[in-house]
């Protein structure tokens, strides 16, 4: 389906604290199967001023909690569901890394949550940042900068590295000057 974007999301801290929040997801899950339509704890529901604009999740796929850690994905439309586990995460006093991309409307990004500091950090490429990317439809690969790769992700992923982490062409890290 069109101007899907997909999320995955790695939670970490408290293991109780993990199993309520993921317990939320299954009740979430459940009502999506049950009603074939999303919604979200009522702490959220209650406290939000547009429902209309709440970030529904569906397409699930969920591992298991381990050593304080979960990681679980799902499918929103168009942009990432980043406020909305702001909102369950701070209940819950988790931290998480949010990865999202919606490839047709050239987001990709990742955003960083501190439970503890209840901060956010949000790196987003734009538009620009895609421009050196070129599709060869006759071989069926992507080119930047000279090179052909069969998935853009892996292109995605040197761009942004070079953005955000500063990282040189050759893979190691940049010198930055204090």
């Amino acid at each position: 389906m069109a101007n899907e974007c997909y999320n995955q999301v790695h939670i970490k801290g408290d293991v109780e604290n993990i199993a309520s929040f993921m317990a939320e997801i299954a009740e979430i899950k459940a009502h999506l199967k049950q009603y074939k339509t999303s919604t979200y704890p009522s702490y959220i529901l209650d406290t939000k001023e547009n429902k209309e604009e709440l970030k529904y999740m569906f397409d699930f796929d969920i591992d298991e909690i381990l050593n304080g850690e979960c990681l679980f994905s799902f499918t929103t439309k168009w942009t990432p569901a980043t406020n909305e586990l702001v909102l369950m995460a701070k209940h819950h006093k988790l931290d998480f890394v949010l990865n999202y991309d919606e490839l047709g409307d050239g987001v990709y990004g990742e955003a960083i949550y501190n439970a503890e500091d209840d901060t956010l950090a949000k790196y987003d490429l734009d538009s620009s940042d895609l421009d050196p990317i070129e599709y060869n439809s006759e071989e069926d690969e992507y080119l930047f900068e000279g090179k052909s790769y069969e998935s853009q992700y892996d292109i995605l992923q040197i761009i942004f590295d070079r953005k955000f982490n500063a990282v040189t062409a050759d893979g190691e890290p940049a010198e930055t000057s204090i």
